[in-house]
């Protein structure tokens, strides 16, 4: 399994998208599939500023993953950066709010400095698989070389994977060895 999506049967060790593409990171893991539910759910911790979701569903990433986040040895929890237009209009990032109560979970450290948007982009969610790779080319950087050989990405929903990919890659290049990324849904059909 790369990217944590459900797979078509048992014998198969890739997902048709990983099959046909590769990713920057190294493994993922994500709860749930996207459905009616999960999207409220998602929708009342960005949109509605219901930030004690957050612990509740770090729990619910912990009780699922716990295990398998020891068994990676990530040195550090790291949220996805929103842009400071998506700031402004939330005022706060819900990926750090996961990281920040996963971190208290795990005691993992989390930093939710060290990976940074440079420049805003366009909403990923009306966007193609291609469009979604261009919008996020070069908006990601560090704030320098990476403390961090091993980190553990947090974000709400894992689509095409560009998002994780590009920071990946932001990550890789400042000298992370390893990136595993850790979300709460994703497209398709899942058997937990």
């Amino acid at each position: 399994m790369k990217c944590g999506r459900p797979l078509g049967n048992d014998d198969d060790e890739l997902c048709s998208q990983c099959i046909s593409e590769k990713h920057t990171y190294d493994e993922a893991r994500t709860l749930w599939i996207y459905d009616d539910i999960v999207r409220k759910v998602i929708s009342g911790l960005k949109y509605s500023f219901k930030k004690e979701y957050g612990e509740f569903l770090a729990q619910c990433l912990y009780g699922a993953y716990g295990e398998w986040i020891r068994e990676i040895y990530a040195d550090v929890i790291i949220p996805v950066p929103i842009s400071r237009e998506r700031m402004k209009e939330r005022a706060f990032n819900q990926a750090e709010i996961l990281a920040f109560y996963l971190s208290a979970l795990t005691d993992l450290p989390m930093d939710g400095r060290f990976l940074r948007r440079i420049k805003d982009s366009k909403a990923q969610k009306n966007l193609t698989r291609g469009e979604r790779a261009r919008n996020l080319e070069g908006i990601m950087e560090t704030s320098g070389l990476s403390p961090y050989k091993t980190v553990l990405l947090i974000d709400d929903i894992y689509t095409t994977g560009a998002t994780a990919d590009s920071c990946a890659g932001a990550l890789k290049s400042s000298g992370v060895e390893k990136v595993y990324v850790l979300t709460l849904s994703t497209a398709g059909t899942y058997l937990l």
